[in-house]
């Protein structure tokens, strides 16, 4: 994961400019986890960008033990003509101690790795903005999310934390599972 944290620089598309309209509705949930059964957790404090690591650790009985964070994934729908994309385009969005922030994809090095950005998703979005995530589901029970922006590059697991990789359908390391138990 990234180590620079910045202020979303994304100024809101017009409506004409913008592919994506964000629905009014969200689905809040309580857990992310991987095909490992390990669940994402968020460290952040107020002098850093938060980061995302997979570990094996009890479920979460109530929001007490969620350490400060909450997760929310925002659904857009396609606002133009536009080809329709490969799965449900979405947002993750995190609040950590009070602090907003949402999941994009940036290159680093010419390779795709992710990063929380400082605000809230916009309502409006491009169809290649690094912000947007396509859902697919796998199973049913997991999905995996390929970016917008670094078509080919899905969510996954790497060594304990959230990443991004090239993988075909069988590649168990890009199965994501959203809990709202």
């Amino acid at each position: 994961m990234g180590s620079q944290c910045t202020s979303s620089q994304m100024t809101p598309a017009s409506v004409d400019e913008s592919d994506f309209k964000m629905y009014d509705k969200q689905n809040r949930f309580r857990m992310v986890r991987n095909i490992h059964h390990e669940i994402l957790r968020v460290y952040a404090d107020e002098s850093q960008c938060p980061t995302a690591a997979f570990a094996h650790r009890p479920v979460p009985r109530s929001k007490a033990d969620k350490d400060g964070v909450e997760f929310n994934m925002r659904w857009y729908k396609v606002k133009r003509n536009i080809q329709q994309p490969n799965g449900i385009p979405v947002v993750f969005e995190i609040n950590v101690n009070g602090l907003d922030y949402h999941l994009c994809c940036i290159k680093e090095e010419s390779r795709p790795i992710v990063m929380f950005k400082k605000g809230k998703a916009p309502a409006n979005a491009k169809r290649n903005t690094n912000i947007i995530f396509f859902q697919q589901s796998l199973d049913g029970q997991y999905f995996k999310f390929e970016s917008a922006r670094a078509q080919g590059w899905f969510l996954c697991t790497k060594d304990q934390t959230l990443a991004m990789k090239t993988a075909d359908r069988t590649d168990e390391m890009i199965a994501i599972s959203l809990d709202t138990l």
